[in-house]
């Protein structure tokens, strides 16, 4: 399992240059994460050819999950109606929409563990602790410049907010387990910083090599991992970055923010991401409750709502009107479930809002690729959005 990009993906597979009409063949033995639209559950689907188009116009979709998404200007786009699924033009799409998005897509992830190299393992323990470092480490490099090893890592620190020795104290006897390594630790009074040190010159550069650069973009081991190893890695992430107040992880860095919000799609936990001019913002889905202290059902998170169309009867559930969404526990309480409602609760997807829809131009002419599935025709791209094939 890879994470590419559509061009990555069209560019390295096509059998042979597109045509004038824009088309390209792909090669045998090419799969892609799509949706069956009978039982809204992820499949891996084979690719049938690719299509690649110029536009000086391009759609930009922005959903109520903060997810922002650019398509040509008639790319088919699936939207979720009280008629079932059906397809609208990008250009077409309206503010208030349904989109699909991914929920989980545990089921269809890698069983086996992966290598780093050839004698180490990316099992759990070992995800933790890449985890934490991705989030609140740095690699040590080689700077004396007489040295053939100059500008080469040459161990790994780890560091601690003061009085942290929680995570600490976790850290160290991970890193003695599964590595069989001490770590030196060191306080750094200026910034009431703690440090902690490993020092092997082999170790780290197994792990710069494998793709763990600490910036920028994952490895493809990792998307290629166990739903198990997926989630240490994040839950570890998250201790080193994340406010657990808010459930919030604060960073600036775009491509590590994209990687992230999509392997947290991938283990079933939905997140709101927020672009900010320097920064980005990816909030954890969560309620504190599923009931309030009152006896009524909490406010549900947006993965966890449907349309109100979606219920047996809006006038089973107080105050409930059409144009709003509702939750799928109001549902259950209420017993107001339909075949539908059901359904998406069962499936591997929510749907969410579109918020806005913008036009852009640019000056130059801009590519666009998608692809043609030999079968269920809608597939799964970008941070979890899923849209029809062409």
């Amino acid at each position: 399992i890879k994470r590419l990009s559509i061009k990555e993906v069209a560019e390295t597979y096509k059998k042979e240059n597109f045509d004038k009409e824009g088309w390209a063949d792909c090669k045998e033995g090419l799969e892609v994460l799509s949706l069956n639209p009978k039982t809204l559950k992820l499949e891996w689907t084979p690719v049938k050819r690719f299509l690649k188009i110029e536009d000086k116009k391009a759609v930009e979709i922005v959903t109520e999950d903060g997810k922002r998404s650019i398509f040509s200007l008639k790319h088919p786009v699936a939207v979720y109606t009280p008629q079932g699924i059906r397809m609208k033009f990008a250009k077409d799409l309206l503010k208030g929409d349904y989109v699909l998005v991914l929920k989980s897509g545990e089921e269809v992830l890698s069983k086996e563990y992966q290598k780093i190299s050839e004698d180490l393992t990316l099992d759990e323990d070992l995800a933790k602790i890449l985890g934490y470092f991705t989030a609140d480490g740095n690699y040590l490099f080689e700077s004396r410049k007489n040295s053939r090893s100059y500008g080469k890592p040459r161990g790994m620190q780890f560091t601690f907010k003061a009085g942290d020795f929680k995570n600490l104290s976790l850290i160290k006897s991970l890193i003695e387990k599964r590595l069989n390594l001490k770590g030196k630790e060191k306080k750094d009074p200026r910034y009431n910083t703690y440090y902690l040190y490993v020092y092997n010159t082999s170790l780290a550069r197994k792990f710069y090599d494998a793709g763990f650069k600490k910036y920028g973009r994952l490895p493809q081991v990792l998307f290629n991992s166990p739903a198990s190893v997926i989630k240490s890695f994040l839950d570890f992430y998250f201790k080193g970055d994340g406010y657990e107040k808010r459930k919030e992880i604060h960073l600036n860095d775009l491509e590590l923010s994209r990687d992230l919000v999509l392997l947290f799609s991938l283990i079933g936990q939905p997140v709101t991401y927020r672009l900010r001019k320097k920064s980005q913002v990816i909030y954890l889905q969560h309620a504190k409750s599923k009931i309030k202290k009152n006896g009524l059902v909490n406010n549900p998170i947006l993965a966890q709502r449907v349309p109100a169309w979606m219920a047996i009867s809006t006038a089973r559930v107080p105050g409930l009107v059409k144009s709003r969404t509702v939750g799928l526990d109001t549902l259950d309480k209420y017993e107001a479930h339909t075949e539908e409602s059901l359904k998406i609760k069962r499936s591997d997807i929510s749907l969410v809002r579109v918020k806005e829809v913008k036009i852009k131009k640019y000056k130059k002419l801009k590519e666009f690729y998608d692809l043609e599935l030999e079968r269920n025709h809608l597939f799964v791209h970008s941070l979890g959005q899923i849209t029809f094939n062409c």
